[in-house]
């Protein structure tokens, strides 16, 4: 799950992300756990797309406001930890 984070990160957006890792992550995961993986990827996924400098919405949002990147972060961390936190949930009870 790190992965999806990382090369969320390094790419900017979620959707290149997931296409770069599906095919490799379908081809370890098959019949039911396929879904629910698929889903944790995606979370992952989103929680680098959010975090990444990249993010073009972030990018346009600091400098709008004028506020540093640290600053912004800041104040994502508590949504993206609930986030974080969903992931794990449903980690322990659907798998």
């Amino acid at each position: 799950m790190i992965l999806g984070s990382v090369v969320a990160y390094i790419v900017g957006t979620h959707m290149p992300a997931a296409a770069i890792l599906a095919p490799f992550f379908a081809t370890y995961f098959s019949g039911g756990l396929l879904v629910p993986y698929t889903a944790l990827l995606f979370l992952s996924i989103m929680l680098g797309y959010l975090l990444s400098p990249l993010h073009l919405c972030l990018v346009l949002t600091t400098q709008y406001f004028g506020v540093g990147y640290s600053e912004t972060v800041k104040r994502m961390f508590l949504p993206l930890l609930a986030m974080f936190i969903a992931m794990i949930v449903q980690l322990a009870f659907f798998l």
